[in-house]
C-alpha cells in the first residue's frame, strides 16, 4: 500500500515535470442577466464541474443544478438543515463529494447533491463557533471558524481534528485544499515590528498531509496589511489570493509565501476568486463586477465586465469558459462572448505582416447596449513597424470612430513622476474605422517614429489602447491595457503600475 508522503512526493514531481507553455488567453466573459431564485439568500456557490454547481443559502437550503448553462427554473432547492441555521460555505471536491458549514460547528455533506434533503447529513462539530469557510480536495475537507481555529477531517479517519496556529494568534480567512494531501490557509496575525510595537500582518500556513498524526507545516508572515478575503490553489504550485483594496496576489510556491502582487480593480474590495487551472482566473469585487486574467501568462492585465446585478457576493468557475456568480436571491452565468465575423481593414499590408484571426459565424442577437471590445486575448501583434488591433462591434448598427495607442516608457526618474503626476504618454499610432454591425475588424496600423524608437529601446512599457466611437446615436469607449507581442515571438509585458486602465465604458 502506498502511503500519503509517497503520493504527495509523487504528485509534486509529476507537477514539477510538466511543461511550461501557456495555451492561448481566453477571451473576455460575457454576463448573462442575473436569473432570480425565488426566496434564497444566496450566500455561497460551488461548480467541481460543468455538470453540477451547488449554492446554499441563509434559509438552510441547497440549491443545485446539472446544467448549470441553463435557466434558473432548472435549478433544484432542498431545506437540508433540520434547524433553524443558515449556511454560510459550500465545497464539492466531485459531483459525488460534497459538504457546506454553518453556525455552531454544523457541517452537512452529501455523496449525491442533487438528490434532495434526504441526500444530505448533519452533524456538529463540538468546541466549534461558526464555520465561515470550507474547501474540499479528493478525501480531505478543511474549514475554518470565527475563533481562529481550522478543522479538518476525510480520508476515512472517522472523525475531525481541530488545530490553531501560534496559539491561536493567527486568524485564518480563507482556505483551499487542491488535492487530498495539501491545504493553504491565509489570514492575519499580530506580527512584532519592533520598538514594542505588533502590527496585523497577512500571513499564510500550508499544511501537508493535513490528516497524518504529525502533518508538516508552514507558518510564514507576508509583509502586507491589505487582507485577504478569498483564496483559489488550483494545484500544490499555485494559488490567488485576493483582498480588500482590490489587489490579487499569486504565488508558485506557496510553502515558500513567493508572492506576486498586482492592482486589479484598485478602490474597490474583491469577494471572491475561482482558478479552475494556473492560466484561467475569475474574480468578483463588492460591485458586482467580474474579472478574468490569465495569471500564469500576463498576471498584470485582468478583463473586466459588470455583471448586471447587484449583491453577487461568491463566485465560482468550473472551467475556463463557464463562470457563475450568485448572491441574494440571483445567479448569473458568464461565458465567452458569441464568436463574431472577421474583416480586414484596407491597409496596404502583406498577408505575412498580418496575424490570423479566428473566422466565424455573426453574432446573433446583439446585446442591448452598444459596445466595442477587443476581440479575444488582450495582445497586439506587431511586425515590421505596424500593430495589427482586432476590435469588435457589438451593435445593430455600425460602428465608426478612431482607435489610438498611448505608451509610457519605463525611465529612471519614473517613479519622481508617478508622485508628482507628470507621467509621460507618448502617442505611438493611430486609426479610424468603421465595422459593420455585429463583425470584428483588424485595424492594421502604422507605428510613428517615436513609437518605433521607444519599442527598440525598452525593455517594459506600459501601452494603452483607447477606442473612441460612435454606434447609431451612442458614445462608445474602450480603454485597454494591452501587451505588445512582436511576430518574431518576443513580448514585451505590461508594466501596470503606471497607470491604471479603463475597460469597456459607455457613456
Amino acid at each position: 500500500m502506498v502511503n500519503r508522503g509517497c503520493l504527495f512526493g509523487l504528485a509534486l514531481l509529476l507537477l514539477t515535470s510538466a511543461p511550461a507553455t501557456a495555451p492561448a488567453a481566453e477571451p473576455a466573459l460575457v454576463w448573462s442577466s442575473p436569473e432570480t431564485i425565488a426566496g434564497a439568500l444566496i450566500s455561497d456557490i460551488d461548480c467541481p464541474t460543468t455538470e453540477l454547481c451547488v449554492a446554499v443559502d441563509q434559509n438552510g437550503n441547497a440549491i443545485t443544478t446539472s446544467n448549470p448553462r441553463g435557466p434558473v427554473r432548472i435549478w433544484n432547492s432542498a431545506e437540508v438543515v433540520t434547524s433553524a441555521a443558515k449556511l454560510n460555505a459550500v465545497s464539492c471536491a466531485s459531483i459525488e463529494n460534497c459538504a457546506a458549514v454553518g453556525p455552531n460547528g454544523l457541517l452537512l455533506k452529501s455523496t449525491d447533491p442533487t438528490g434532495g434533503a434526504s441526500a444530505w447529513t448533519e452533524e456538529e462539530i463540538a468546541g466549534i463557533s461558526s464555520l465561515i469557510d470550507i474547501s474540499c480536495g479528493g478525501e480531505t475537507c478543511a474549514a475554518i471558524d470565527g475563533s481562529r481555529q481550522i478543522v479538518l477531517w476525510g480520508g476515512g479517519s472517522g472523525g475531525t481534528r481541530i488545530l490553531e496556529v501560534n496559539g491561536g494568534a493567527f486568524a485564518p480567512a480563507a482556505v483551499d485544499c487542491p488535492t487530498s494531501f495539501f491545504c493553504v490557509v491565509i489570514g492575519s496575525e499580530p506580527r512584532n515590528v519592533g520598538g514594542g510595537f505588533m502590527e496585523q500582518e497577512n500571513a499564510l500556513i500550508t499544511i501537508a498531509d493535513p490528516l497524518d498524526a504529525t502533518p508538516s507545516f508552514t507558518h510564514a508572515f507576508m509583509s502586507e496589511r491589505t487582507f485577504f478575503t478569498a483564496l483559489s490553489c488550483p494545484s500544490m504550485l499555485f494559488c490567488m489570493g485576493v483582498d480588500q483594496e482590490g489587489n490579487a496576489s499569486s504565488m508558485t510556491e506557496p510553502q515558500t509565501v513567493g508572492w506576486n502582487s498586482n492592482p486589479i480593480d484598485p478602490g474597490r474590495g474583491l469577494v471572491d476568486i475561482s482558478c479552475p487551472s494556473e492560466w484561467f482566473c475569475g474574480a468578483l469585487d463588492d460591485a458586482s463586477q467580474a474579472l478574468t486574467a490569465s495569471p500564469r501568462w500576463i498576471p498584470e492585465v485582468w478583463d473586466s465586465a459588470a455583471v448586471p446585478a447587484n449583491g453577487l457576493s461568491s463566485l465560482s468557475c468550473p472551467s475556463e469558459r463557464l463562470c457563475l456568480a450568485a448572491g441574494g436571491n440571483q445567479i448569473a452565468v458568464g461565458s465567452p462572448a458569441p464568436a463574431l465575423v472577421s474583416q480586414e481593414e484596407p491597409s496596404g499590408a502583406t498577408p505575412d505582416q498580418a496575424s490570423p484571426i479566428q473566422q466565424s459565424a455573426q453574432m446573433s442577437p446583439a446585446p442591448r447596449h452598444p459596445s466595442v471590445q477587443m476581440t479575444g486575448s488582450r495582445q497586439i501583434f506587431v511586425k515590421n513597424g505596424r500593430a495589427m488591433i482586432p476590435v469588435s462591434c457589438i451593435s445593430f448598427n455600425s460602428c465608426t470612430g478612431g482607435a489610438k495607442l498611448t505608451i509610457i516608457p519605463r525611465k529612471r526618474s519614473e517613479a519622481h513622476d508617478l508622485a508628482e503626476g507628470r507621467v509621460a504618454r507618448f502617442k505611438i499610432a493611430e486609426s479610424i474605422f468603421t465595422i459593420p454591425p455585429n463583425r470584428s475588424k483588424r485595424l492594421t496600423v502604422r507605428l510613428n517614429r517615436r513609437g518605433r524608437a521607444l519599442l527598440r529601446q525598452m525593455e517594459g512599457v506600459s501601452v494603452q489602447l483607447s477606442v473612441d466611437g460612435w454606434s447609431a446615436d451612442q458614445r462608445l469607449k474602450l480603454r485597454e491595457g494591452i501587451t505588445l507581442r512582436w511576430a518574431g515571438g518576443v513580448t514585451r509585458r505590461l508594466q501596470t503600475h503606471a497607470f491604471q486602465a479603463e475597460n469597456h465604458t459607455i457613456s
